[in-house]
């Protein structure tokens, strides 16, 4: 069978080979599509919406396992959550206090839900 670097030289011909997927590579920095989680009202009077995807990519669940094993569960979770909110939603959560914490801790089970749901699928579980 041929390297995974040269998918396109595989033939269905090879011993052992049926039905070769052929693939596309994404295109680069391919924007996570987010949704409205949560609207934080300031004393201003502006708001902040806080977002989350809608749908975990195969690749961050991959990441997520490959993190799990080569780092540990904590750090690969840390990862993944950047990986899916952003650097300005973190940085907004830790330095915004919130009357109720409770909405960070649904925020964030709920990316963690959807990250385990995209784990569940990837090894065909889901």
């Amino acid at each position: 069978m041929s390297d995974i670097n040269d998918i396109n030289s595989a033939t269905t011909d090879e011993p052992g080979v049926k039905d070769l997927l052929r693939v596309k590579k994404a295109k680069k920095n391919k924007k996570i599509e987010m949704e409205p989680f949560a609207i934080v009202e300031g004393d201003d009077g502006e708001e902040t919406t806080l977002s989350i995807p809608k749908k975990v990519t195969s690749q961050v669940a991959v990441k997520y396992l490959r993190d799990i094993r080569n780092v540990g569960a904590e750090v690969a979770m840390s990862n993944a959550m950047y990986s899916l909110l952003g650097a300005e939603t973190l940085e907004f959560i830790a330095t915004t206090e919130l009357e109720d914490d409770d909405v960070v801790e649904r925020l964030m089970g709920e990316v963690r839900t959807r990250l385990m749901g995209a784990m569940e699928k990837i090894q065909g579980n889901g």
